[in-house]
Formats: C-alpha cells, structure tokens, sequence
C-alpha cells in the first residue's frame, strides 16, 4: 500500500508526478495555511515553502488545526514543520520565519498560496508574483465569509485590479471574528486549486472566477471576473 492510494488514481500518473516536482509556497501559517499545508504534505507535494513570523496564541485555536494547548506561545513556522514531518516524512519543508514584504525574494517555486490576513499583505504579494510570473491562489476570510480566486500572471487581473484599496479592521480597532468551520472550506478549495494547477488540470481552475462562501446562510456562489486591462 502506498499512502497516496486513494487519490493518485484521480490525477492519473503522468499528472501526480508533475504534482510531486511542484514547488510550492504558501504564505502564512495561521487559519488557512493550517488546513491548506496538512492537505498539501497529505497530497504528495514534496517541496513546501513556509512563510510566517508569529507564535501560537489561545484564540487561534479555534480554527488553526496544526495546532493545540501545548503550543502555545511557541513559533507557529517551528510547530507546523514539527507536524507536517510527522503527517508525511517524504515532504522536504522549507521553514522561513518572516513574513512576506516588499523586500522578500521569493524562492524559485512553482505556486504560491496566499494564506496572509491583511489586503496590505495580499497587495505585497500580488506585486512579487506579478514581477516573477509565478501563479497564486488568494484566500480571504472574514465572519461567515470566504472567497477564493487563482491570479496568473498576464491571464487574470491582478489582485490590485480587482479589489483595489480595501480598510485595514486591525487599523480600525476592530475584531476580526471568525466563523471556524469557513476556515476550513476556503482551505480546502485553495488546497483543491493547488493540486489541479500542479498537476496540470488548468481548465477548471478559478481563474477568472471569484467563489464565494457565506456560511451563515449556506451560499456558495461563482463570480465571473473581467479579464486583464
């Protein structure tokens, strides 16, 4: 038996092994990217960036699955090496404890997953996967709601584009409340997004199409987005 069984199957072999070179990065390791990185080592990505600074509180355990009581106050980057390795010891994970900036040059990968929870940070992603053509898969959060989409570079507007300048809540004072179980839908269809762009399934990625989630009243809706300008 081989612990990729139950999926290979539904990529075929040529795709899984194109799945299994991919590089991929995912930016930040709270929320999303604890869901997003179980299923990616789960998967058979064998070479996984990890970008992220923070450590374990006591309210992100509410949504961020890698993690539990004994934990906390430790480096989340330091934790979720710590898990993954034991979920897949097959997966190479490339730990770099800092978050994304202006001035961050990003490895030579293949997808980039933005797991970040700020449209400032977002913004500083687009512009270092725009200049070095990389696709990314963007996921955002918020009360009962989530929304995914897939960037490519000269393919789909750019995340700037589409959502433009958004209010910082963190910059307001405010709470950023969160409904845990749209944590792990948004999650999961990024994680879908970056096994179907690995493996080559381009057709039916949301590229130039933006899925929106809102738990609270159980609608899912997909969104056709203008091309680029």
């Amino acid at each position: 038996m081989d612990r990729y069984d139950r999926h290979r199957p539904l990529f075929g072999e040529e795709a899984f092994e194109r799945l299994r070179r991919c590089r991929i990065l995912v930016a930040g390791a709270g929320g999303l990217g604890s869901t997003v990185l179980q299923l990616l080592a789960r998967g058979g990505f064998h070479d996984i960036y990890i970008y992220d600074d923070a450590n374990i509180d006591l309210p992100d355990l509410n949504r961020q699955l890698l993690y539990d009581t004994r934990h906390l106050g430790r480096s989340k980057l330091e934790v979720a090496c710590e898990v993954l390795r034991d979920i897949n010891p097959d997966a190479t994970l490339h730990g770099v404890p800092e978050r994304i900036t202006a001035s961050t040059i990003l490895p030579d990968v293949d997808i980039v997953v933005d797991a970040l929870d700020t449209f400032e940070a977002r913004s500083v992603l687009d512009d270092l996967c725009h200049g070095r053509r990389i696709p990314w898969i963007h996921g955002g959060v918020s009360d009962f709601f989530g929304q995914v989409t897939t960037f490519v570079p000269g393919v789909t507007q750019r995340f700037r584009e589409l959502f433009g300048s958004m209010p910082s809540l963190e910059a307001a004072g405010g709470v950023h409340t969160i409904y845990p179980p749209v944590v792990t839908a948004v999650a999961s269809v990024m994680a879908s997004e970056a096994f179907m762009l690995a493996g080559g399934n381009t057709g039916n990625l949301l590229t130039g199409r933006l899925l929106t989630i809102d738990l609270r009243v159980n609608a899912f809706e997909c969104i056709e987005l203008a091309p680029p300008r």
